[in-house]
């Protein structure tokens, strides 16, 4: 989905990502390097729907990187801002964990690893796809890049946008389902049945259901 109407970010839960990319060789390396990093930054609303808030990828040297963080944690205030830190990518974690605390910014920075043993198209898919599939993942018309890169997936050259998304929404934790009355469970249940036959699109059936269990009928 495009996302086309205004959104309020106090209502939202909010998640980041950093993949730093390159291949680092030592700390020195880090204040030198220039290679694509990505961020994604994502929100939860109450619907279980992702927006997509933030897409940026950017050739870069680490030291920019890192003020780009500081930066769209400034914007956005997420609650967790995870950074990719597998094999050489760890020492880029640390240095930035470390700087945040010796410059006191407030972000909430969690070294991330991947699993090595997962082809990374995989995962990529079997985070997005069910996201996509039942029309929760929104998106804002100017994210070309991420747009691009989803349209074109696993045949795009480059995926750093949409690894760096998959990721971002692998932090989000399950949603703890509150109790339903039972006579609203079964009608519910009904009228969920009575839509999906229609061939209404998932996420209006659950913006529906939410509806139904907030009036309390």
């Amino acid at each position: 989905q495009i996302m086309s109407e205004p959104i309020k970010l106090d209502q939202l839960d909010i998640y980041a990502f950093l993949d730093p990319a390159g291949k680092k060789k030592g700390a020195d390396a880090l204040k030198k390097v220039r290679a694509n990093a990505a961020i994604a930054i994502v929100g939860v609303d109450h619907l279980s729907r992702i927006l997509v808030l933030e897409a940026w990828r950017g050739k870069t040297s680490a030291e920019a990187t890192k003020h780009k963080v500081f930066e769209l944690n400034e914007r956005w205030r997420p609650k967790v801002f995870g950074i990719e830190a597998n094999a050489m990518q760890e020492l880029y974690a640390d240095m930035l964990i470390l700087e945040a605390q010796r410059l006191a910014v407030q972000i909430n920075l969690q070294a991330i690893y991947q699993p090595t043993n997962v082809d990374k198209h995989w995962r990529i898919r079997s985070i997005l796809n069910p996201i996509i599939n039942h029309g929760r993942l929104v998106m804002q018309r100017t994210h070309y890049d991420l747009i691009r890169e989803l349209t074109n997936f696993p045949m795009s050259p480059l995926v750093d946008l949409v690894d760096a998304l998959a990721s971002a929404c692998h932090m989000i934790p399950p949603r703890k389902q509150a109790a339903i009355p039972t006579h609203i469970s079964d009608t519910a249940t009904e009228l969920a049945k009575h839509l999906r036959n229609q061939g209404v699109a998932p996420y209006l059936i659950e913006q529906r259901l939410a509806q139904l269990a907030a009036s309390g009928r």
